[in-house]
């Protein structure tokens, strides 16, 4: 949520068991033609479109993320990796740092467990799906309760 938007302004499923965040941006509508670009990037290899996306991401952070201090792709599993060629995270977070000048770390997060696909999943299966399932390289990178 926004910061200064009101409270009343969460969905029922957010009130009812609220997430472990105080504040998420949208900088996208998931409709065409972004939800099209996203799905030729991430099962089409369509590195182009990444980058497309990465410069609106970055016009977003840029504009309302000032404070951003260092971006973290969430990282593949290696079987995953190879399956897919690369990991579109990391490719969206290169084109945010060399867009806004923020750095990014491709090392810092490591996956410790395959997970099945969560395209099909519900919200249950999700947090189920990667709960310990990633891990701090760094002591300095975030606090205890990430581990």
């Amino acid at each position: 949520m926004e910061a200064g938007s009101p409270k009343d302004s969460r969905c029922g499923e957010c009130l009812a068991d609220p997430p472990a965040f105080e504040r998420s941006r949208v900088p996208l509508r998931y409709q065409p033609p972004i939800s099209d670009l996203i799905s030729r990037f991430k099962y089409h290899r369509g590195l182009s479109e990444g980058q497309l996306l990465g410069q609106l991401l970055a016009r977003h952070v840029q504009a309302t993320a000032p404070d951003v201090q260092l971006l973290l792709p969430m990282p593949l599993h290696p079987g995953r990796l190879r399956e897919r060629g690369y990991n579109q995270a990391a490719e969206l977070a290169r084109v945010l740092s060399r867009t806004t000048g923020i750095p990014w770390s491709s090392t810092l997060l490591r996956r410790t467990k395959a997970a099945p696909t969560q395209r099909e999943a519900n919200k249950r299966e999700r947090r189920q799906n990667v709960r310990r399932a990633f891990v701090c390289a760094s002591v300095a990178c975030c606090s205890r309760e990430c581990r």
